[in-house]
């Protein structure tokens, strides 16, 4: 190349340039913002042409919600008291609501929240680490990461996606707060906590994961404004803690409104509700077979042993082997939690339901009764030396702990590490038609009509495909990635904990740690418990419900390979100054 070539005297060593590439720092900036705007824009339009996989089939799942949307929007909250009624959570199906009221489709909403999501999340690990570089990697990478062009969460009208979102949110909102340089700042994370919180909570009806990481920040947070010289610190302190207090007024009249509308204080029919009672005491019923199949929960035997104690139980049996039958194909067994869906539909076939969540509730109350007092005069016999973590989930002993989880979370582990089961996929509809077009216009969706087959689904394919071909280079980095970013967090543990003991350790390297840790922590809680109610289910599934675990996952790597970084670059300078 031509030209005079000047010095570059920024660099040791003297390095060359040719003339008027020296681009100054004003520019490198915009050049930096106009290439993240081109990425961001780029997403939505990915986001929102994600082929959408309509399933109005799924009358306790996706449609379900539809179904709760709908009634929500004619005022009647979830509707007609049934057996669908209590079934789930209410916040998909009030997201679902709005977006109708807004006129935006299930797709541009998904693409908009998450954007949004991964936004706050970025800035507020740029608060904690105090690198711009850092937060503009960590937001790429989870811009385009798989877990939003997976199926189960963006392409199904369901809860994952959200989930994914609002875990973003609600981490962003603590970790903001913790690190807030203004009071406007603090401000707007604490009122975005108060928003977010109580509707990640009430998506999923095991969110509990989520507190330890929530309460562990907010202590972190008040003990620091406790010690220092803030102003109005009780004020500060009373802000910190109003999330929590809102999610304890949301949960309260969430309680008081179903308890208005159907006789029932409770979130669903598996809390607070003496039908969970009932669920307990049959996971408990020892048969005496020995109750070794993980995925069988209760047998149709463990159901006959219990109703030789209880009088309304067993005026139940015929209208439960109708359900197992149906559920469960005749005479074969139920896996894992699907009893419970099962032993519902069958006092739902006996009328019960015709009557009211009151008649209901003291209908479950009776049985309950019946069997408690079996189970205390010692007529019937609970399963020994086993560990419950949830009263409507199967209990291990420590031995099919030990097997089990030595056996599975390898496997859960590479899964999750080199996204396996991540996948786009384009497929027919299902449902009649009726319903495909009622849950197409409640969502904004198209989906694959007679004679439109050909076009729509081309044009899918050709997206499907895009969005894998990204999936697949995530996949093909796991490995390097994870191994790269775990010596990085060991050598973040090693050095804090060092500098901790030799009092040399600065604020901003304590609350890096504190939030490794916590994140960390929070990730392996959920492992275990969806792997635990996940026991009788193939690795697919289990993916699925371990969404919320995979922008956890992939921040702790950015984490890591920063600090790796530092760690090099480190080492690198001490070497050059030897030289």
């Amino acid at each position: 190349m031509s030209g005079r070539r000047i010095c570059c005297r920024s660099f040791k060593g003297g390095c060359s340039m040719p003339e008027g590439w020296n681009i100054n720092k004003k520019t490198k900036i915009r050049l930096a913002a106009g290439i993240l705007v081109i990425l961001t824009l780029f997403r939505f339009y990915l986001g929102i042409k994600m082929p959408i996989y309509l399933r109005a089939d799924t009358v306790h799942d996706e449609y379900l919600y539809v179904n709760y949307a709908g009634s929500i929007l004619r005022g009647e909250w979830l509707g007609d008291f049934s057996s669908f009624t209590l079934l789930k959570t209410a916040s998909p199906a009030l997201l679902l609501a709005l977006n109708y009221i807004l006129g935006i489709s299930y797709s541009a909403s998904m693409a908009m929240g998450y954007i949004f999501s991964v936004v706050l999340f970025a800035l507020a690990m740029y608060r904690l680490i105090g690198s711009r570089r850092f937060a503009v990697v960590l937001y790429v990478f989870l811009l385009y990461s798989p877990v939003m062009f997976h199926e189960e969460n963006v392409q199904k009208i369901y809860r994952g996606g959200y989930i994914v979102i609002f875990t973003l949110l609600v981490f962003a909102a603590v970790i903001g707060q913790h690190k807030a340089q203004n009071k406007k700042e603090f401000a707007g994370w604490t009122v975005l906590g108060c928003i977010v919180l109580p509707i990640f909570y009430f998506l999923k009806e095991d969110s509990v994961w989520i507190l330890p990481f929530v309460c562990g920040g907010m202590l972190v947070t008040i003990i620091n404004l406790w010690r220092s010289n803030h102003t109005w610190k009780q004020m500060k302190i009373a802000a910190v803690l109003s999330p929590l207090f809102v999610l304890a007024c949301v949960t309260f009249g969430y309680k008081v409104l179903n308890y208005h509308y159907y006789g029932e204080y409770t979130i669903t029919d598996r809390s607070d509700t003496y039908y969970k009672e009932v669920l307990s005491d049959l996971l408990r019923v020892d048969d005496g077979t020995g109750y070794e199949d993980l995925n069988v929960w209760v047998s149709r035997n463990m159901i006959r042993t219990a109703a030789e104690h209880s009088v309304t139980l067993k005026e139940l049996l015929p209208y439960i082997e109708q359900s197992w039958n149906n559920w469960f194909k005749e005479g074969k067994e139920g896996t894992g939690d699907m009893y419970v869906w099962a032993f519902r539909d069958a006092v739902s076939m006996a009328g019960v339901y015709d009557g009211g969540g009151v008649c209901v509730d003291s209908y479950y109350k009776k049985i309950h009764e019946e069997l408690q007092e079996a189970y205390d005069g010692g007529h019937l016999k609970a399963l020994d030396g086993r560990i419950y973590i949830s009263p409507i989930a199967r209990g291990f002993t420590f031995e099919e702990m030990a097997a089990y989880y030595g056996k599975r979370l390898p496997q859960i582990a590479k899964m999750l590490v080199a996204y396996k089961e991540n996948v786009t996929a384009v497929r027919e509809p299902r449902g009649n038609e009726n319903e495909l077009t009622v849950m197409a216009a409640l969502t904004g969706s198209h989906f694959l009509r007679d004679g439109m087959a050909g076009q729509y689904r081309r044009y899918d394919e050709r997206m499907a495909e895009f969005d894998n071909q990204i999936t697949g280079l995530y996949q093909k980095t796991g490995y390097p990635i994870f191994f790269g970013a775990l010596a990085g967090i060991l050598l973040l543990i090693g050095t804090t904990f060092s500098r901790i003991f030799r009092k040399q350790a600065s604020g901003r390297d304590v609350s890096v740690l504190l939030v490794t840790l916590g994140m960390a922590g929070s990730c392996l809680a959920l492992v275990f418990a969806v792997m635990w109610f996940c026991c009788f289910l193939y690795d697919r599934r289990v993916y699925d419900y371990l969404c919320a675990v995979v922008p956890l996952m992939e921040t702790l790597e950015m984490i890591g390979l920063y600090y790796l970084y530092r760690y090099v670059r480190s080492l690198v300078q001490k070497v050059r100054i030897e030289k």
